[in-house]
């Protein structure tokens, strides 16, 4: 930049005109990079100016598209239309396709981040296929981000998949020739300003883009690797206690074998139902898109919550009966990842007097319930956020535990599960209503009741009702 701004004066003494507007837009470019966004305009308007003494109609759209593309990444979008849009009327007949389709993708990504599905899908059509008529890589990957920001816009995950793959093949080859490297590293250590934590960003990212076309085994890899270790440990305390059971032989301690085994089971069934490949798939492609998006923050954070939920759940398998306090944090933990993953705002509240937190629950009772809640419930909401309260009480006998939230109801909500053909939430509920009788054999009372709201409020409230336990059995 400094070696760049001192080529000024010497090319307006040698009056070169065309010379000096390429400086100008070499500084622009420079100040862009560092995200000097004022300046970096200043600079590509007064190229745009000299350009217009000669009338080239290549390097006036190319200036007019660099000031677009300026107001783009200040998310002034109706300025980055402006100019856009007049880099498309000067090079309209433009031959230079690598101009063209720049300018193209750039306003689909304008077009898409103002919601204008219409003149979306026009562009869209418009920058399809060009990707093989342009070896420029640079190029490339504003074309694939546009596009999988527009197909993610419009709800067609699988081309969305597919133009994210093919951004992380071209990002892949950008990053072998170390064209950006340098100034990630620059740019994450004085965000953060913690060298070992940067350090550590930069090599999740890494190995995230690096092995972003393997994502899919890696989850198959994850699942088959969390199942196989449950196994093991339910494996070992079953046969810990079989040889304790053996020793004693009578009728009684058989009895409370089966019970036993009919509760892990359930347990197991219960773990597999939430760390379904489905939701390991989606968490991992949220964390893919935030990357995507330059959002190596919310990628770190996102992967911490999913590591903590995934080792809490592992935990919880060699338990009968947790805290309260635990299933609270465990599911808050939860309820944060959701609230990153989805589209759909909402809040959530969990109200427990401190005093109840020293009762004991089955592990991985409530998330089932909650789980519901989000999916079936909060997640189709149009034109408000959502909420989701639980709230645990003590009647006479009994724990309280409600779960309520303000979606689209069991009616509206039962009507899209079978337009998607999907079973994981079913059997999940099934699974737990099944884990509450077993373990609760004995009491006279209905363990769950759900309420559909009327009126003009819309949502579901769930009771549960539990018995007291205090120590763990």
């Amino acid at each position: 930049l400094h070696f760049a701004k001192q080529a000024i004066p010497l090319v307006q003494q040698l009056k070169d005109t065309n010379g000096w507007a390429s400086d100008e837009n070499n500084i622009g470019n420079l100040l862009l990079n560092q995200k000097q966004l004022d300046s970096a305009i200043v600079h590509f308007k007064k190229s745009y100016e000299l350009h217009k003494i000669r009338n080239n109609s290549i390097s006036l759209a190319s200036s007019l598209l660099n000031i677009g593309i300026a107001f783009l990444d200040k998310k002034i979008l109706d300025s980055a239309l402006t100019y856009l849009k007049q880099a498309e009327l000067i090079y309209k007949d433009g031959i230079d396709i690598v101009v063209t389709t720049n300018i193209k993708s750039y306003l689909l990504q304008v077009y898409t981040k103002l919601g204008n599905k219409k003149l979306a899908v026009s562009y869209a059509k418009q920058a399809l296929g060009k990707e093989n008529l342009i070896e420029d890589l640079d190029v490339k990957t504003n074309l694939f981000i546009a596009l999988y920001e527009y197909y993610k816009f419009i709800g067609n995950t699988e081309n969305a998949l597919v133009y994210g793959e093919k951004f992380n093949a071209v990002n892949d080859t950008l990053l072998q020739q170390s064209k950006n490297l340098e100034y990630q590293k620059a740019a994450i250590k004085y965000e953060l300003n913690k060298k070992t934590f940067a350090d550590s960003l930069q090599a999740e990212q890494k190995v995230v883009i690096a092995n972003s076309k393997t994502i899919q085994t890696k989850n198959s890899l994850l699942i088959v690797a969390l199942l196989l270790l449950v196994a093991l440990l339910i494996a070992f305390v079953l046969f810990n206690r079989s040889k304790a059971l053996k020793r004693k032989n009578t009728i009684a301690l058989q009895e409370k074998l089966l019970a036993e085994q009919e509760v892990n089971t359930y347990q197991l069934k219960a773990l597999q139902a939430q760390m379904n490949p489905h939701f390991v798939f989606n968490c991992f492609a949220t964390i893919d898109a935030y990357i995507l998006l330059n959002k190596q923050l919310e990628a770190s954070r996102l992967v911490q919550k999913f590591s903590k939920l995934s080792r809490r759940i592992l935990e919880q398998t060699l338990v009968n009966f947790i805290s309260i306090e635990e299933e609270v944090e465990t599911l808050e933990t939860y309820l944060q990842i959701e609230q990153m993953r989805s589209s759909v705002l909402f809040n959530f509240r969990i109200n427990v007097n401190e005093s109840l937190l020293q009762y004991k629950i089955a592990p991985m009772l409530l998330q089932p319930f909650v789980e519901n809640a989000v999916i079936h419930g909060i997640r189709h909401l149009q034109g408000k956020s959502g909420l989701i309260e639980i709230v645990v009480k003590e009647e006479t006998d009994y724990l309280k535990i409600t779960i309520e939230d303000n979606g689209i109801g069991r009616e509206k909500a039962t009507v899209i599960k079978q337009e998607s053909n999907r079973m994981h939430n079913s059997v999940s509920m099934e699974l737990t209503l099944n884990r509450l009788k077993s373990l609760h054999k004995n009491i006279n009372k209905e363990l769950v009741e759900i309420i559909d709201k009327t009126g003009i409020e819309t949502g579901t409230i769930v009771n549960i009702y539990l018995p007291k336990i205090v120590d763990n059995a």
